[in-house]
């Protein structure tokens, strides 16, 4: 059952932006920071530590205020494999749980597909990509 067909995920390409690296802490492996501006003036605060296996995504909207955050599982090539998103409400440290998601990815490492489920695990659609021959994102189909 098809439902809509939507525009690329914008969370999607933190793993293929430019990024500062700084040494963590304890000297170890460089944790990988990118920040993204957009136009409005809203921006995506996106962390990666290849170490810990995981990543966080803080969206901001043009007032600077937290939207939104999302925290990744990283598999050892640094590729999202699933995903928590919370909303910046409540007590809990990360927010509200709203979704989880869960990535595959095709034989030339392109997210091909992305399953959204409830924060108690129920399946709720799956977004599908297309590519063209230059490797961009030419449709995601929502089912």
């Amino acid at each position: 059952m098809k439902l809509t067909v939507l525009p690329f995920l914008p969370a999607l390409l933190f793993a293929f932006l430019p990024a500062s690296r700084a040494q963590d802490d304890d000297g170890g492996t460089p944790v990988k920071v990118t920040i993204t501006r957009y136009k409005d003036n809203s921006y995506v605060s996106m962390k990666t530590d290849l170490d810990a296996h995981s990543g966080e995504s803080s969206s901001y909207n043009s007032d600077g205020k937290l939207t939104q955050t999302t925290v990744f599982v990283l598999d050892d090539q640094g590729r999202a494999v699933g995903g928590f998103v919370y909303a910046p409400k409540g007590t809990e440290a990360k927010g509200i749980l709203l979704y989880k998601t869960r990535y595959q990815y095709d034989t030339l490492s392109r997210v091909s597909e992305v399953d959204y489920f409830t924060p108690t695990d129920q399946f709720q659609s799956r977004q599908v990509y297309h590519y063209d021959s230059a490797e961009k994102v030419t449709k995601v189909e929502t089912f």
